[in-house]
């Protein structure tokens, strides 16, 4: 199910002597911030502002408003914080995952733990970014995971790599992960 708005957009033609304007069809990707920060989700606005195929549709300052915002509007992709007065970011998530789940949730978070990305990954989300990441990144991770990929940072991609060769990972854990 594609919920994302599409626009027509007029585009100058390079040919001189084509004076007439082509149009193109641009498909946007709608997405839903919640984050308890105001000034972090208007500057999540205004990095996504940029980008010229994602709009940010709506915003929650907690769970219990990310939940209320979810039920009423159709979003392709949602940003979350784990860390959310009210409902965690944990317990939002899986709760859009049993109602909505064709929405994809990305994971923006302070936390850098390992733990922390991988609780998240296997309740639902589709990738995972620190809040250090730089700007570019979060636009590719919402590109990346709305084409069916999951998408978590090199730095905690890495951590990840080193934490999963240093362990042994019970066989049902990992089906969880990648089923």
């Amino acid at each position: 199910m594609k919920t994302g708005l599409c626009l027509i957009v007029k585009l100058g033609c390079e040919s001189y002597n084509d004076t007439k304007l082509k149009e193109r069809e641009i498909t946007m990707i709608t997405v839903l911030i919640v984050d308890d920060h105001p000034i972090l989700r208007r500057g999540l606005q205004h990095v996504l502002f940029e980008s010229q195929d994602i709009v940010v549709a709506g915003e929650a300052g907690n769970g219990l408003e990310g939940l209320q915002e979810i039920s009423k509007n159709d979003y392709d992709v949602i940003l979350l914080d784990i860390s959310l007065p009210g409902k965690s970011g944990l317990e939002v998530l899986r709760q859009v995952k049993r109602e909505k789940p064709d929405i994809k949730v990305l994971i923006l978070s302070i936390h850098k733990e390992e733990q922390y990305v991988l609780k998240a990954l296997s309740d639902g989300a589709c990738g995972y970014l620190t809040k250090e990441s730089a700007p570019d990144e979060l636009v590719t991770a919402i590109h990346e995971i709305m084409l069916g990929k999951k998408y978590v940072s090199a730095s905690l991609a890495a951590k990840l790599s080193l934490e999963l060769d240093a362990m042994t990972i019970p066989p049902h854990f990992v089906a969880k992960i990648t089923g």
